[in-house]
């Protein structure tokens, strides 16, 4: 009797253990399941609080899929991601797919074979992708004035001789300190217009100096290694702190007076297809709805900051949070309104729009120098430059 009775107190403990252990377990388990969905729901509800910048966007009838181009690095191709890391394409019913290139040039080569509906461009993408495969110009996205930078080492002749020309201070070198040497640049780019015409002022033109191709990311990495006398770079390249240590600004857009813009652009077959049509539309809604929230509160472009950095850590285009805000706050995002100046607005003498202006005015001094043949002008302003959306998505604002 009285084993049983032991047989059956141990059988009882037993059962009470592992009761106990399951309900600690069940506990455990339910704590964790809710931590999850708390984390979950932290991130939900920031994606979701950001996607509310795109509230007053209607999305598209029928989900469409658009091929996005832009130059890495870039401040005007940052909205492209931001989008989409902010939910907006989701929303509006847009399927993404990002893709990013050295430069506008190579962007352009790669629309030949359909590679991107639209997306953003400098200058040399503009003038090679309307002369050469008619794509098409649909909105203004940013300047870049301030970045636009060609640096020397700081022990090069060309540093040493200091500024030399009256009218533009912040210029360096002479005609014979820059004759003969080795530049490293993106050829057809903003910075190769930049370069010619800091040269001109020396009385010099592009077959005084040897330009090799390369793309920005490799230029600051050639650079920063102290390889290479002269390197131009664009974007936060040109505001890290290493390249005081051995370069100097020696040209610059700003220093020169060159005020060139950077573009919504798009494929002539998909600006032409009317369900691509309409989705492009919705994604430059998109693009001036994220312009609008950056620059409505320092939250905000605090915020930009922080994505503008990771998208050029993703690129491999690295830099910090300040070399960054530097960017943004010199080359400021054109707004909706901007827009609609510069794509309806004429010259004093009515011979082309503002926008055409920015684009013309660089691309005949490009003739002048030989880069470009006698008759490519006529082809820039062949109507390329469309203000149609533009227009449509303004009529709908009113």
């Amino acid at each position: 009797m009285r084993r049983r009775l032991q047989k059956c107190f141990c059988l009882l403990l037993s059962l009470l253990l592992v009761l106990g252990t399951l309900t600690a377990c069940s506990q455990s388990a339910e704590k964790t399941d809710n931590n999850a969905v708390a984390g979950n729901s932290g991130k939900e509800e920031t994606k979701k609080e950001e996607a509310g910048i795109y509230d007053g966007i209607e999305p598209l009838e029928t989900e469409t899929e658009l091929n996005f181009g832009y130059l890495t690095g870039s401040h005007h191709g940052m909205i492209i991601y931001m989008i989409d890391k902010m939910g907006g394409y989701e929303k509006a019913g847009i399927r993404a797919n990002i893709e990013t290139f050295g430069n506008g040039p190579v962007m352009v080569e790669a629309m030949a074979s359909d590679s991107w509906d639209c997306g953003t461009i400098g200058l040399g993408g503009v003038l090679t992708g309307v002369i050469s495969q008619d794509m098409v110009v649909i909105g203004a996205a940013a300047r870049d004035y301030d970045s636009l930078r060609i640096f020397a080492k700081n022990d090069s002749d060309i540093v040493s001789a200091g500024n030399t020309l009256k009218d533009y201070l912040d210029i360096y070198g002479t005609a014979d300190t820059w004759k003969g040497k080795e530049i490293l640049i993106p050829t057809g780019s903003t910075l190769h217009y930049v370069l010619s015409t800091g040269l001109s002022k020396f009385g010099l033109s592009d077959t005084d100096v040897a330009m090799t191709h390369m793309d920005v990311p490799g230029i600051n990495t050639a650079l920063r290694a102290n390889k290479g006398e002269i390197g131009a770079l664009w974007g936060s390249f040109t505001y890290a702190d290493e390249m005081k240590e051995n370069y100097t600004v020696v040209m610059s857009a700003n220093d020169l007076g060159i005020e060139l813009p950077t573009v919504m652009c798009a494929n002539p077959r998909s600006y032409e297809d009317p369900a691509k049509y309409k989705a492009i539309k919705k994604w430059m809604e998109l693009y001036f709805a994220t312009v609008d929230w950056i620059y409505s509160s320092e939250e905000h472009f605090d915020k930009a900051v922080e994505m503008f950095t990771e998208i050029n850590e993703e690129a491999g285009a690295t830099g910090t949070l300040e070399e960054n805000r530097t960017v943004l706050e010199n080359n400021r995002h054109y707004s909706l309104s901007d827009n609609v100046k510069l794509f309806n607005e004429k010259t004093e003498d009515g011979s082309m729009l503002l926008i055409e202006a920015m684009h013309n005015d660089p691309l005949l001094f490009y003739i002048k120098n030989g880069s470009y043949q006698k008759g490519d002008d006529t082809k820039l302003l062949g109507g390329y430059f469309k203000a149609d959306i533009i227009n449509e998505i303004a009529a709908m604002k009113e």
